[in-house]
C-alpha cells in the first residue's frame, strides 16, 4: 500500500502528466459551445487529439525556460489579450450578449483555452526573438536599404509603383461620403465648418479649384489630390525605412516594411482614398520617428535644435489633420515631460506650444474667419447610445422624469428603429442642439446617474459600440471604393464618378475579400484588432527587456486607439490608421537591440558593463 502511494506521488509530481492534463481539459474549453441553450461539443476526435498533441508541445517547449520575468510578462501579456478575446467574442454573438449561465460557463471555457494556448506560445516566441535576430542580422545589406539618399528615393519610386494599379482602377479615387462634403465646403458650395479639420478641407479644395480652373473637370481635381496623396505616402513610407537602417534594425525588417507598405491592401486602397485620417496617419509616423528618435538617442535630441523644431512642427501639423490627435497630444504630453524631465523647456515647447497654438487657432482664430464649430454631437456618441440603449430595451425601468430628460437630448419617438447597437451615427443623428445648450451640465448628470443606476447596460452598450479596436474577428466593417455620387445631391455642377483608365477585376475581388473577411487566419492578420495585439506584444517584449522610456514611443498611436473607443462606429479601420503606418517601426523598435561601439583605429569594440572591458570583435 505505502508503495502505491509513492509510486502515485511520483506519478502526481510528473511535469508531462499535468501537461497532458491541461491540454486534454483545454481542448475541451475549446471545442465547447451552447446551442439552444444546451452545451455542444464541435469538432471530432482526430481534431481534438490534434490540438491536444499541438497543445503539449507547446508547453514542454515553454516549460524549458527558466526565466521567471519572461513567464511574468507572458502571462500577463495573455490574461490581457485573452480578456480582450473574449469580450469581443461575447460581443459577437448574434443576439445582445449572452445572459444564460450555460452562456458564462462557455465563456469561461473559452477564456482558459485561450489564455492557456498564448502563455506557451508568447513565452517561446519572446524566448526566440534574440536567436532571430543574430541569424538575421548577418543577412547582406541591400544597395536600396541603406541610410542614404538614393535609397530614399529609389525605394520611395518603387512604393508609388506599387500603387498604380489601384489608381488606374479606381480613377479618380477613392471620394467617400465625408470626401464629398469636404469638396463642396472646400470649393465654396456650401458653408466652410471645422467639423472636418479645415486644413485638409483647404487642400482639398485647392485641387479641386484647379482641376476645375485648368482641366475643366472637379474629377481630375480629385485625381489631382489622389496623386499628391500616394506621392506623399510614398515619401514618408520611404523616410520610414530609410529611418530604420539609420537606427541600424536589421535589413530583413526593412524588407518586411517595404513589402508591408507596398501590398498590406488596407494601406493601398486608404492611400488613394481622400479621407482626413490618411494625412494623419503619414503625420503620426512622422511623430513616431521624431519619439523614437528621442528615446533612443536623447543627448543628440535635445541638444539639436533642427530635431526639436521638425518633431514640434510634425506635433503641430498632425493635429490639424484631425480633431482628435490633439487629445492623443496632450494625453501624451505628461509621459514624455516625466520620463524626460531633465529636458521639461525643450518638451513643452514641442507639445504645449503647439497645443497652445492649436486651441487658439481653431478658437477665436475660426471665429475671426467666420468658421463654425462642428457639432457637439460629434463627441457624444458613448452617452447617446447609452440613452438610446436604455430606451430601447429597459424603457419601463425608466423613471418619466428620466425619460423626459433623454428625450430632451435625443426627441425620437421608437428608439428601437433607430438604435444599432454597433453604430451611432442612426441615433447621433437626432440629437437636440437647441435642448443640449439648454442644460449642458444635465447631460453629463444624466449620463452618470443612468451609468449608477444600469452599470451592466453601460458596459454593454460601450464594449458593443467598440469591440472591433482590440477583438481579431470582428466583421461588418470594410473599406469602401468608388465615388459616392449620391451625396452631392443637388450639386449635380460638382457631381462625377468612378471612371477607370484600366480595369484590374482582381483589386476589386481583393477589396471583397478584405470587406468579407471570410478567410479565417489571412482576415484576421488584416483586422484592426490584431494589429492592436501586436503593438501591445511590442510593448510587452520591451518590459520583458526593460526598456521602458522606448514605450513613450507608442504612446500617440495608443491614444488615438484610446479616443476610437468613444468613436460613434464599431470598428472603423481610418479612424486608427496610423496603427498601420507606424507597425513597421514600431516592430524594428521592438527587437532592435542596437550596441553601443567603442572604435579604435580600423577596429570596433563592444562596449560591456564593465569599466574599460572591451571585447574585440
Amino acid at each position: 500500500m505505502k508503495g502505491i502511494r509513492l509510486k502515485m506521488k511520483k506519478i502526481l509530481k510528473s511535469k508531462n502528466l499535468w501537461i497532458l492534463i491541461i491540454s486534454i481539459v483545454t481542448t475541451i474549453c475549446y471545442s465547447v459551445n451552447v446551442v439552444n441553450g444546451e452545451f455542444r461539443f464541435f469538432g471530432n476526435d482526430f481534431k481534438w487529439i490534434l490540438m491536444a498533441a499541438i497543445l503539449c508541445i507547446l508547453f514542454n517547449k515553454a516549460l524549458e525556460q527558466k526565466d521567471k520575468r519572461l513567464y511574468i510578462c507572458s502571462v500577463i501579456y495573455s490574461f490581457i489579450i485573452s480578456s480582450f478575446a473574449i469580450i469581443g467574442y461575447a460581443a459577437a454573438m448574434p443576439g445582445d450578449f449572452p445572459v444564460g449561465k450555460r452562456d458564462i460557463v462557455m465563456l469561461i471555457c473559452k477564456f482558459e483555452a485561450t489564455f492557456a494556448f498564448i502563455v506557451p506560445l508568447v513565452v517561446i516566441i519572446i524566448r526566440n526573438i534574440p536567436k532571430g535576430i543574430e541569424k538575421i542580422k548577418n543577412i547582406k545589406e541591400y544597395k536600396f536599404f541603406t541610410a542614404n539618399k538614393k535609397s530614399l528615393i529609389a525605394v520611395a519610386g518603387i512604393i508609388f509603383l506599387a500603387y498604380i494599379p489601384y489608381i488606374l482602377n479606381y480613377y479618380p479615387g477613392n471620394v467617400l461620403i465625408d470626401s464629398v462634403i469636404q469638396i463642396l465646403q472646400g470649393t465654396g458650395a456650401i458653408e466652410l465648418t471645422n467639423h472636418h479639420p479645415v486644413l485638409h478641407t483647404l487642400i482639398i479644395g485647392i485641387c479641386m479649384k484647379i482641376g476645375s480652373g485648368i482641366f475643366g473637370s472637379y474629377q481630375t481635381g480629385a485625381f489631382i489630390y489622389t496623386i499628391l496623396q500616394t506621392l506623399a505616402t510614398s515619401i514618408i513610407f520611404s523616410f520610414c525605412i530609410y529611418y530604420m537602417a539609420k537606427k541600424e534594425i536589421p535589413v530583413f525588417f526593412r524588407v518586411l516594411a517595404l513589402l508591408f507598405y507596398m501590398f498590406c491592401p488596407t494601406v493601398c486602397f486608404y492611400t488613394i482614398t481622400m479621407y482626413k485620417d490618411i494625412p494623419f496617419a503619414l503625420m503620426m509616423l512622422l511623430v513616431t520617428i521624431g519619439m523614437t528618435e528621442m528615446c533612443t538617442d536623447t543627448k543628440a535630441f535635445f541638444s539639436s535644435k533642427k530635431k526639436i523644431a521638425l518633431l514640434t512642427i510634425a506635433v503641430f501639423i498632425a493635429m490639424f489633420f484631425r480633431n482628435n490627435g490633439v487629445y492623443a497630444i496632450i494625453l501624451t504630453l505628461p509621459f514624455v515631460l516625466i520620463a524626460f524631465r531633465k529636458y521639461y523647456k525643450q518638451i513643452l515647447i514641442m507639445f504645449l506650444i503647439p497645443i497652445v497654438l492649436y486651441e487658439i487657432i481653431t478658437g477665436p482664430g475660426y471665429k475671426l474667419m467666420g468658421i463654425k464649430s462642428g457639432s457637439t454631437k460629434e463627441a457624444l456618441s458613448v452617452p447617446l447610445q447609452q440613452f438610446a440603449r436604455l430606451m430601447s430595451y429597459n424603457q419601463d425601468k425608466l423613471s418619466d422624469k428620466q425619460k423626459d430628460k433623454i428625450r430632451q437630448y435625443l426627441p425620437i419617438e421608437d428608439f428601437e428603429k433607430l438604435y444599432d447597437p454597433v453604430f451611432a451615427d442612426p441615433i447621433k443623428a437626432q440629437f437636440s442642439e437647441e435642448g443640449f445648450k439648454k442644460d449642458k451640465i444635465g447631460l453629463v448628470k444624466l449620463y452618470f446617474e443612468l451609468a449608477l443606476e444600469f452599470p451592466t447596460e453601460t458596459v454593454k452598450s460601450f464594449i458593443l459600440g467598440s469591440y472591433g479596436y482590440y477583438y481579431p474577428n470582428t466583421v461588418g466593417w470594410g473599406i469602401y471604393t468608388g465615388v459616392n455620387t449620391e451625396q452631392f445631391g443637388k450639386y449635380e455642377d460638382y457631381k462625377f464618378d468612378t471612371n477607370p483608365i484600366v480595369k484590374i477585376g482582381s483589386l476589386d475581388r481583393l477589396n471583397k475579400f478584405v470587406n468579407n473577411r471570410d478567410f479565417p487566419i489571412a482576415s484576421m492578420v488584416l483586422s484592426v484588432g490584431f494589429l492592436f495585439w501586436l503593438i501591445i506584444g511590442c510593448i510587452t517584449y520591451l518590459i520583458y527587456k526593460k526598456k521602458y522610456k522606448k514605450i513613450i514611443i507608442f504612446l500617440p498611436v495608443l491614444f488615438v486607439w484610446f479616443t476610437a473607443l468613444a468613436s460613434p462606429v464599431f470598428c472603423e479601420p481610418r479612424y486608427v490608421y496610423s496603427m498601420f503606418t507606424c507597425l513597421p517601426l514600431f516592430i524594428g523598435i521592438a527587437v532592435n537591440n542596437k550596441k553601443i561601439w567603442y572604435k579604435y583605429g580600423e577596429k570596433r569594440y563592444e562596449i560591456t558593463k564593465i569599466k574599460h572591458n572591451y571585447t574585440s570583435l
